[in-house]
């Protein structure tokens, strides 16, 4: 019989809020988990492997306080769907809130091609959203031989 692989990648999500308004947004996702040269925000793919997968999303907020804010605020993931799909949820993903700051996603990856499934991780400060939109690619099996 053969064994089903379980993996755990970690994904910190990091909340600046004195980049609110900037031109790269404050959330920047960080993997080491994952194999890439830059942070995995605005459509930079997350790439599983077949098995399932355990990604677990960390939320940190850095200090700072931007003009007329509270400094005592901290980001939270979005408490109603802290992680969604722009094209409707897929079968093969769900999503697991675990507190305010952790969320974790669970990918059940057969596909026998490489299959896509962009996201938005949404986060909230101050009462105000903000999404970021990396994607998850689900990689098909490695050939034998």
């Amino acid at each position: 019989m053969m064994e089903i692989p379980v993996r755990l990648f970690r994904v910190t999500v990091v909340f600046n809020p004195l980049n609110i308004g900037g031109p790269r947004g404050p959330i920047t996702l960080l993997s080491d988990d994952f194999y890439i040269d830059q942070a995995l925000d605005s459509g930079h793919p997350l790439s599983l492997p077949q098995g399932i997968s355990l990604i677990a999303f960390d939320l940190m907020t850095l200090p700072g306080t931007p003009p007329g804010g509270d400094p005592a605020r901290q980001a939270n993931f979005d408490e109603t769907a802290p992680i969604t799909w722009p094209s409707g949820p897929s079968p093969a993903l769900l999503v697991q809130p675990y507190k305010p700051t952790h969320c974790v996603i669970v990918d059940f990856n057969t596909d026998k091609v490489v299959n896509e499934h962009p996201f938005v991780v949404n986060v909230m400060y101050d009462e105000s959203p903000f999404p970021s939109d990396p994607i998850i690619v689900n990689e098909p099996p490695m050939p034998v031989g």
